[in-house]
């Protein structure tokens, strides 16, 4: 059952580059999170350094 699950979400949508709607996987979802999550980070880190930078000016 669950190598049936894993072989459907490995195998490309027959809708191709513009034709059909592809929905997501599981893994899709799985590694979104974390990328969001560092991308967040990131971005007050950024934020923070540049108020540090004009708090000096």
């Amino acid at each position: 059952m669950y190598e049936g699950r894993q072989r459907q979400a490995l195998t490309p949508s027959a809708g191709g580059f513009l034709g059909g709607s592809a929905q997501p996987t599981h893994q899709e979802h799985t590694m979104a999170d974390p990328a969001f999550a560092a991308t967040t980070v990131a971005v007050f880190a950024l934020l923070s350094l540049v108020a540090r930078g004009m708090d000096r000016l």
